[in-house]
């Protein structure tokens, strides 16, 4: 897992224009795990974690073992990039890159999104509504 020490710390998401979001990367056991970090419906409420990856030493092949712990995302095709790039500013920063391929879009079955949906709601409070989130 050394060589992804450089990945563990808070990492803000800044690939989508009105979207962003954050993730900690921590260390955990024998492992290093992703999690994102969701802000809660009322101020005074903790910030809440949900861990979507984690990643381990596998004995019994080279190299680490990524378990995919997301429900929206499914899939064992993972890849993480850890590299420095210059920004707009001509500033050198660290990004962050997990890519998950092969992910259905569970959008195209409006059951099974509303399944999700109801999950997520579960996790944020009664404070959401169902009709805020699907539309």
């Amino acid at each position: 897992l050394h060589p992804y020490r450089h990945m563990i710390g808070t990492w803000q998401r800044k690939n989508l224009k009105y979207y962003g979001g954050m993730l900690s990367v921590t260390c955990h056991d024998d492992c290093i795990l992703f999690q994102e970090i969701i802000p809660p419906s009322k101020l005074q409420e903790p910030l809440k974690k949900i861990a979507f990856l984690r990643l381990t030493h596998n004995l019994n092949q080279l190299g680490p073992l990524f378990i995919n712990l997301s429900k929206i995302a499914q899939t064992d095709k993972i890849q993480l990039n850890h590299d420095r790039i210059v920004n707009d500013k001509d500033e050198e920063e660290e990004e962050l890159r997990i890519i998950l391929s092969d992910i259905e879009d569970h959008t195209l079955n409006p059951t099974e999104w509303r399944a999700i949906m109801l999950d997520f709601m579960q996790l944020v409070g009664d404070e959401v509504q169902v009709n805020d989130l699907l539309l």
